[in-house]
C-alpha cells in the first residue's frame, strides 16, 4: 500500500521536522547570547582583533566554565540527533557534531574581537565544545536507553498500572523540588542554610509584613510591588505543593486498595504516613540547595495537600457511579476540566502578580521599546540555573494545560496529534498574550516575547505526552506483552509483582484475588 492509499492523515512540517527546528532554535539562542549587547564595531578596534581567542585564565571562573559547557550540551543533542536521522551520516554523526559546535563558537568568538564590551577567549571555544560533545554522547546513550525503557515501562504498565503511574509522578515530584539544581555541600554553605532554615510556618511572610508596616516613609509604588510580589509569590508555590500531594494520594489509594487489598481505613492510614514521610523527605533533600533551603511551612501546605486529597477521594469514591465505561470516561473527562481550569488560573495568577497596577502616560511605548522585550533577553543578566528554573516552571505550567486540555476536550479525543497542537495551541497563546498585555501596567513586570515562545513550546510537549501516554496505556491494555516465560511465571503469580510486593500483599490480604506470599513446600525425609 502506498503513502497515498494510506488512511493515516499525514504528518505536518512542524512534527516531521521537530528536532530540526529544535536545533535551528538553540543555534539562534547561543547566537543571540554571543552577540548582546550588539556593539560591534569594525575600525579602531586593533587591540581587540590582538586579543583575538585570548586565554583568559585569569579571569575565567568556576561558573563561567559550567555555564559555557550547559550552553553547549543542548546543541550537541540535537546536532547530533539531527545527523543521527540521516542513515548515511550515523558512522560520523560525533564528529561531525563537535565540527558544528566548533565553527558555530569560534564565529562567535570572532565577531567577540571586535566588540569593545566582549572578550574572545580559547577557554570558552574549549568549554564549549565540550558541552557540545557531552551533549552529542547524551543523545547517542539515550537512543540506545529510551527504547528499552520504554519497553520496560509498556511491560510494568500492563502488569502493574498503578504502581507505575505512581512512580513516574513521584520522579516528576523530586525533579521540580530539586530546581534549581543548585546543590552545594560546603561547609559553610550548610551552615548559611542552617541559619536561614525557617523552622516557624510563615515566619517568612510575617517579616516580610512587618518590614512593609515598620517603615518610617510610605513605601513607593515599585518596593510595595515587589513586597507584594514576593508574598504572593509564595502562595502560589505552596498552592502548587498542596495541589501536587492531594493528587499523590489519589493515585496512592488505588495502589493500595486494588494491587494490595488492603482495606479503605488501612489504606487511607499508610496513605497518610507514607506522603508525610515524603513530603519531609522533599524538605530534607532542598535543604544543601542554595535558593531553596528548609522551611516547615511546605511540609505544612504538603499535609495540608495530603488532607485534601484523602477528603476528596473519600468524597469521590462513596459518590453513586454507574460501571459503565462510558460514564467513566465522562467522569474522567469532568476531572480533567476542573484541573485545566484550576491550570489556567494558577498561570493567569503568577502572570499578573503582584496585582498592583500603575496606569501612566506612556507605560505602552516604554514597554515595547525596552530591549527586555527580546526573545530571552532577560536570561542573560541573571544566573544559569535560576533561568532553567524560569524556563522549566513555565513550560511545565502550559504543558499541563495542554495535557488536560487534550484529555477534556471529547471533540478532538480521536484527532491526530497535529489536528491537537493546531486546536489547542493557539488557546495557550491567547493566554500568553493577554498576560503580557496585562504586564505592561505591572510595575515590576516587564513583557517579553520569552514567555509565549516557552508557551508554545510547553503546550506542544505537553499535547505531545498526552498522545503518547493515551497510546502507551492502549497498547498495554490490548496487547499481550508477556512471553512464554513470563506466562508460566505468571500462572504462579497472576500479577507479575516482586516478592516483596507479594509478601506485603499477604500481610493484609482481604480480597480473594489479592497477592499472596506462596508457603514454602515441607520437605520429605526418606523413611528407614
Amino acid at each position: 500500500m502506498t503513502y497515498k492509499e494510506s488512511t493515516r492523515p499525514p504528518i505536518p512540517f512542524l512534527l516531521r521536522y521537530s528536532v530540526e527546528l529544535l536545533t535551528l532554535a538553540t543555534i539562534a539562542f547561543i547566537l543571540q547570547t554571543g552577540f548582546v549587547p550588539f556593539d560591534f564595531s569594525l575600525g579602531g578596534q586593533s587591540s581587540s582583533v590582538h586579543r583575538f581567542f585570548y586565554v583568559a585564565t585569569t579571569e575565567a571562573n568556576l561558573p563561567d566554565i559550567i555555564a559555557n559547557i550547559f550552553l553547549y550540551v543542548p546543541l550537541g543533542m540535537f546536532v547530533h540527533w539531527t545527523i543521527k536521522r540521516r542513515p548515511r551520516l550515523r558512522i560520523v554523526a560525533f564528529p561531525l557534531s563537535l565540527v558544528a559546535a566548533a565553527l558555530l563558537s569560534g564565529g562567535i568568538e570572532w565577531s567577540q574581537a571586535f566588540s569593545p564590551s566582549r572578550t574572545s577567549s580559547l577557554a570558552d571555544l574549549v568549554c564549549n565544545i565540550s558541552g557540545a560533545g557531552i551533549g552529542a554522547i547524551l543523545s547517542g546513550a539515550a537512543q540506545l536507553l529510551i527504547p528499552r525503557m520504554a519497553g520496560a515501562t509498556l511491560f510494568e504498565l500492563q502488569i502493574n498500572p498503578h504502581a507505575t503511574v505512581l512512580k513516574l509522578y513521584c520522579f516528576l515530584i523530586v525533579v521540580f523540588a530539586a530546581l534549581p539544581f543548585s546543590f552545594s555541600l560546603d561547609t559553610s554553605q550548610l551552615k548559611t542554610s542552617a541559619k536561614s532554615a525557617v523552622l516557624i510556618p510563615f515566619s517568612g511572610i510575617t517579616e516580610t509584613g512587618n518590614k512593609m508596616g515598620d517603615t518610617i516613609e510610605p513605601m513607593s509604588k515599585y518596593d510595595l510591588s515587589v513586597a507584594r510580589w514576593e508574598i504572593l509569590r509564595r502562595w502560589s508555590r505552596w498552592t502548587v505543593e498542596a495541589a501536587s500531594f492531594a493528587l499523590l494520594i489519589w493515585l496512592m489509594i488505588p495502589l493500595l486498595r486494588d494491587d494490595y487489598g488492603f482495606t479503605r481505613r488501612a489504606a487511607l492510614g499508610l496513605a497518610w504516613w507514607l506522603s508525610g514521610l515524603f513530603a519531609v523527605s522533599l524538605s530534607v533533600l532542598q535543604f544543601p540547595i542554595v535558593s531553596r533551603g528548609l522551611d516547615t511551612t511546605d511540609i505544612l501546605f504538603r499535609l495540608a495537600g495530603v488532607g485534601l486529597g484523602l477528603a476528596t477521594h473519600s468524597w469521590y469514591t462513596r459518590r453513586p457511579a454507574n460501571s459503565n465505561k462510558v460514564s467513566r470516561i465522562l467522569r474522567q473527562r469532568r476531572l480533567a476540566g476542573i484541573a485545566c481550569a484550576g491550570t489556567v488560573a494558577y498561570i493567569v495568577y503568577t502572570g499578573v502578580l503582584p496585582l498592583v497596577f500603575e496606569f501612566s502616560q506612556g507605560r505602552v511605548e516604554k514597554a515595547l521599546a525596552s530591549p527586555a522585550i527580546l526573545p530571552f533577553r532577560a536570561y542573560f543578566v541573571t544566573r544559569i540555573d535560576l533561568m532553567f528554573t524560569d524556563i522549566i516552571e513555565k513550560c511545565a505550567a502550559y504543558a499541563v494545560f495542554a495535557a488536560l486540555l487534550a484529555t477534556s476536550w471529547s471533540r478532538i479525543a480521536e484527532r491526530s496529534l497535529g489536528r491537537k497542537i493546531s486546536l489547542i495551541l493557539p488557546a495557550a497563546l491567547a493566554i500568553c498574550f493577554l498576560i503580557e498585555c496585562v504586564q505592561i501596567f505591572l510595575p515590576v513586570r516587564i513583557p517579553s516575547l520569552t514567555d509565549p515562545i516557552l508557551a508554545a513550546f510547553g503546550s506542544i510537549i505537553g499535547v505531545g505526552a498526552q498522545v503518547y501516554a493515551v497510546d502507551c496505556w492502549r497498547f498495554a491494555q490490548e496487547n499481550d506483552l508477556a512471553g512464554p516465560q513470563d506466562q508460566r511465571s505468571s500462572s504462579i503469580n497472576p500479577r507479575g509483582q516482586s516478592p516483596t510486593d507479594q509478601l506485603v500483599g499477604s500481610l493484609i490480604g482481604t480480597k480473594a484475588n489479592a497477592p499472596r506470599e506462596n508457603p514454602p513446600t515441607p520437605r520429605t525425609t526418606p523413611s528407614g
